[in-house]
């Protein structure tokens, strides 16, 4: 198979992708799930008696232009090179994504076993995953839910064709969605469904800063060469993983070390009720990620403790801000207005370097909210210190938190 160009195929894409406007954090998910396009469904891994395969549902979660986009973008460029690995269209229906997964039947010959097998794998990457799981869609969230578990067989119904059969499905997602996109998608009690429960939330607030322009003709040349040179070599290392096929072992320490997390009740716990139903697939996300790992790093199919701990250290760092992806979710249901009358507020003193009247915040929200509803939102967040005023209601001036008050 010859020797891989990296040494840690995800680590390699969060550096050759440094120069791009996006966390760390979204750009190592994404790498992740460009490793687990590769594999597809010819790897496996038995754990509990199952078969466990790598298909995994992430979304990339924050505000607009906090970087999503930029890192799904890259790993979808990346792949697409690769030519072998069954990519879904950018724009998805239910119809069109069923079609999709059914046309990329494929059988795989895995030669050291003598042996073949058919699946039907594929990976959407998806700038806007708001256009492929729609508000209110149950039917499409039933589905993925249905594909995720990888049953041999998946039955669907639609208008035009009747009852289909998809032989051997697997389907690996990444996209980009916005806090407010997730909470129309997810209303309180979804969270109880099974859907939400297999996604992994990544969450990041803005894009990492301070990023070097590189406006020059000399640096432009230069890191042009670096660039393609780093993108050949990950393309011809993701080439070698996608090779791969058949079953994963654990070397023994990172077995037990495994078995101890469990043992002792999986620490930390996640203490936000909203992830309970979450907190029951953790196993299932943390063995996906320890095989997508391994993969990253060698041909082995061996997943070694130190494969083990990475995994483990990169599901807890996207846990610790899971909670940050739900907010307003299962809280307070004036987030959406909070959230607009903060960016009035902050936008009047960047924009005048004042403090906004609190009679012009009733006027230009007039409009979008009842009178009710817009005192209690500001009596909330000044409350809650998210803001801070100067006078008496009805007449005081609003300012952002920590700016001198005049």
């Amino acid at each position: 198979m010859g020797e891989r160009r990296l040494e840690n195929w995800i680590e390699g894409f969060v550096e050759w992708s440094n120069p791009i406007q996006s966390p760390v954090i979204y750009r190592r998910w994404a790498a992740a799930s460009a490793v687990a396009a590769a594999l597809e469904r010819k790897v496996t891994c038995r754990i509990a008696g199952q078969d466990q395969f790598v298909n995994l549902y992430i979304l990339l979660v924050g505000p607009p232009g906090s970087g999503k986009s930029n890192a799904v973008k890259l790993a979808r460029q990346l792949i697409a090179k690769v030519g072998t690995i069954n990519l879904s269209p950018k724009s998805l229906t239910r119809r069109a994504f069923l079609s999709a997964l059914e046309n990329s039947h494929n059988t795989t010959i895995n030669v050291a076993e003598n042996t073949s097998f058919d699946h039907s794998s594929l990976t959407a990457l998806l700038d806007e995953w708001g256009v492929f799981v729609k508000e209110g869609d149950t039917e499409l969230m039933t589905d993925l839910t249905d594909i995720y578990d990888n049953n041999p067989i998946f039955e669907h119904f639609t208008e035009h064709s009747g009852s289909n059969t998809i032989n051997y499905p697997w389907f690996n997602m990444l996209g980009g969605v916005t806090m407010k996109g997730l909470r129309k998608r997810f209303a309180d009690d979804a969270l109880d469904e099974g859907f939400p429960a297999r996604i992994v939330l990544v969450y990041a607030h803005k894009p990492a800063e301070h990023v070097p322009l590189g406006l020059d003709e000399d640096t432009q040349k230069q890191t042009s060469i670096i660039s393609e040179s780093m993108a050949g070599n990950l393309v011809m290392d993701l080439e070698k993983i996608n090779v791969l096929r058949g079953q994963f072992r654990w070397q023994k320490e990172a077995a037990a070390e495994f078995q101890k997390w469990v043992n002792e009740g999986q620490p930390p716990g996640i203490s936000d009720q909203r992830f309970e139903h979450y907190a029951t697939r953790r196993i299932t996300h943390l063995t996906k990620l320890s095989l997508v790992i391994s993969a990253a790093c060698s041909d082995r199919m061996w997943v070694s403790l130190e494969h083990f701990n990475a995994a483990r250290d990169m599901l807890f760092e996207a846990e610790k801000w899971m909670p940050n992806a739900l907010r307003g979710l299962g809280k307070n249901p004036y987030i959406d207005q909070m959230e607009l009358v903060q960016k009035l507020v902050k936008n009047f003193h960047k924009r005048t370097g004042r403090g906004i009247p609190e009679p012009e915040v009733w006027s230009l929200l007039g409009k979008e909210m009842d009178p009710t509803r817009i005192r209690t939102v500001i009596e909330t967040m000044l409350n809650s210190g998210t803001f801070q005023s100067t006078g008496d209601y009805p007449r005081r001036t609003l300012y952002p938190k920590g700016v001198a008050l005049s």
